[in-house]
């Protein structure tokens, strides 16, 4: 690791590729789009999408010829390490504790990086490689700013062409430039508002401690378990609550070697041997229960795991083990804070009804829906209770406004109303529509919010269209209706009607 360059956030270090690769790197990118593309503009999303495609393939063919020369253990404990000091600065960061020039950088570069280290842990998994790389030392720092420069490319390409064909045909624009050593091309799209929502998304889960009593539904596995716990006991062996808990102990007590890196290498045998006997269960069920957070070599269908394309089961994201081999047998390996988010996002994914494949069957998606619906219900009650502590007071109706005798029912194809509510200092009605969307980071995953809350011809904002417009043109009925009901005044009197839509999590669509 001598003469490694390093990019410094307070005391943690980010590894930096030297100023001598990234020009060999441009240089041999403004060969490629010059000889393919000439010096020019393009703003035809087909073209420019086609044109990022071609150099997406050309840095992933450099990686891969690269990679077969270095795919080692070291290099694998060194990526995992990395991952582990970004997001120990990405930590910081959703504090407020960088500076203003550590932010910019940070909110620069943070996303790509963490994503090229997972890619890059995901890429040496599938080669298997032996403990040591297969070229001189001499040549070790210049392959890997090779590996780590064309995986940080590939990730801004894959986003680029997904931006521009998923999300803002129309407002793209590629720029070919000459030679020179600053870059080779630039993009512009809506892409700038990923940053921005990456912020939105920091200062929504500060703002949460104000607005949430309690725990955080999506992220209480012990409320989890209550639905889940006895149906994942009959197909895994263990319950909900318990196969967490297995996964949470092998991050939290796994020491890594304490003359290296520290990045735990633990033999597999080992650990499933220890929990076993720990849990007083067969070795089976544990290897069921980890098989369900372990990145395997090859998997059951062989399928080819691709960058761009994040909805594939086996990737860095739910799963934060990752398979290793080892001359003693097989090993596992992992980050403790990659391991720590994806267990995370496992148990938080759960209320979007979510589970890794090995935990799945008929049962455990019946039950799924049932926590799905149970944690819709808990945010409702959220939203409600601190809507009554601003002075707006109401009903979730559903189907029917009033009490039996003034009763009003709401028509099937309106559909149900989540809440109707009365402001007494501003004599206004308030429509309520609750979601349980998961957040989305990724253009696939943002177009497909788009298509739900807005784009679909039954997206949720024309179905949401609907009910206003049918408590508009009732508003005299649904007023006596309201009238009748316990919790609000018989006195109401309308001046305005609103309406608002929550999502619980940052959504790009709301």
């Amino acid at each position: 690791m001598d003469h490694m360059e390093f990019k410094y956030f307070g005391e943690y270090e980010l590894f930096k590729p030297r100023q001598i690769s990234e020009r060999r790197f441009k240089q041999l990118a403004n060969s490629f789009l010059i000889s393919k593309c000439g010096i020019r503009e393009y703003c035809d999303p087909t073209i420019v999408n086609e044109i990022i495609k071609s150099f997406y393939n050309l840095c992933s063919d450099l990686l891969e010829k690269e990679f077969i020369k270095l795919a080692s253990w070291d290099f694998m404990e060194f990526v995992l390490y990395q991952f582990d000091q970004a997001s120990s600065i990405e930590q910081l960061y959703k504090n407020g504790k960088l500076n203003e020039t550590e932010k910019s950088n940070w909110v620069r570069i943070g996303p790509t990086f963490r994503r090229a280290a997972k890619f890059i842990s995901e890429k040496i998994t599938t080669f298997s490689p032996e403990n040591s790389p297969s070229i001189p030392e001499s040549q070790y720092l210049e392959t890997f700013e090779m590996i780590w420069i064309c995986a940080e490319e590939m990730v801004r390409s894959y986003m680029a062409s997904d931006t521009t064909y998923l999300l803002f045909p129309e407002n793209t624009l590629l720029r070919i430039l000459p030679e020179s050593d600053e870059t080779y091309w630039t993009f512009t799209s809506g892409s700038f508002l990923h940053n921005q929502f990456q912020e939105f998304i920091r200062i929504d889960t500060i703002n949460r401690k104000r607005f949430i009593s309690g725990k955080f539904f999506p992220e209480d596995h012990d409320k989890h378990d209550e639905i889940l716990g006895e149906e994942l006991k009959k197909h895994v062996g263990v319950t909900y609550k318990t196969a967490i808990g297995v996964i949470a102990n092998v991050i939290e007590n796994s020491r890594p070697d304490p003359d290296g890196l520290p990045v735990p290498f633990i033999k597999y045998d080992s650990i499933i041997s220890q929990l076993s006997e720990n849990l007083k269960c067969s070795e089976e069920i544990i290897e069921k229960v980890l098989s369900g957070f372990i990145i395997p070599k090859k998997t059951e269908s062989n399928e080819v795991r691709e960058l761009w394309n994040p909805k594939q089961e086996y990737r860095a994201y739910i799963r934060g083990f990752f398979e290793f081999p080892h001359p003693t047998g097989k090993h596992i390996i992992f980050s403790k804070n990659l391991a720590s988010e994806s267990l995370q996002l496992l148990i938080v994914n759960a209320v979007s009804q979510k589970l890794p494949k090995e935990w799945r069957n008929e049962a455990i998606d019946i039950v799924l829906s049932k926590l799905a619906k149970e944690a819709g219900q808990w945010f409702e009650n959220t939203v409600i209770e601190n809507l009554n502590s601003i002075g707006i007071h109401g009903v979730n109706p559903k189907r029917n406004i009033g009490s039996k005798g003034n009763s009003l029912r709401i028509p099937n194809d309106v559909g149900e109303i989540d809440f109707l509510g009365y402001s007494s200092a501003d004599k206004a009605m308030i429509i309520c529509e609750f979601k349980m969307v998961a957040p989305s980071f990724e253009p696939k995953y943002i177009r497909d919010d788009v298509s739900e809350f807005i784009a679909d011809k039954n997206s949720y904002k024309n179905k949401f269209k609907k009910k206003i417009q049918w408590v508009i043109q009732n508003n005299q009925k649904v007023l006596e209706s309201l009238k009748s009901e316990k919790k609000l005044p018989s006195n109401m009197q309308i001046k305005s009607i609103n309406s608002v839509g929550l999502n619980c999590f940052r959504s790009s669509c709301c």
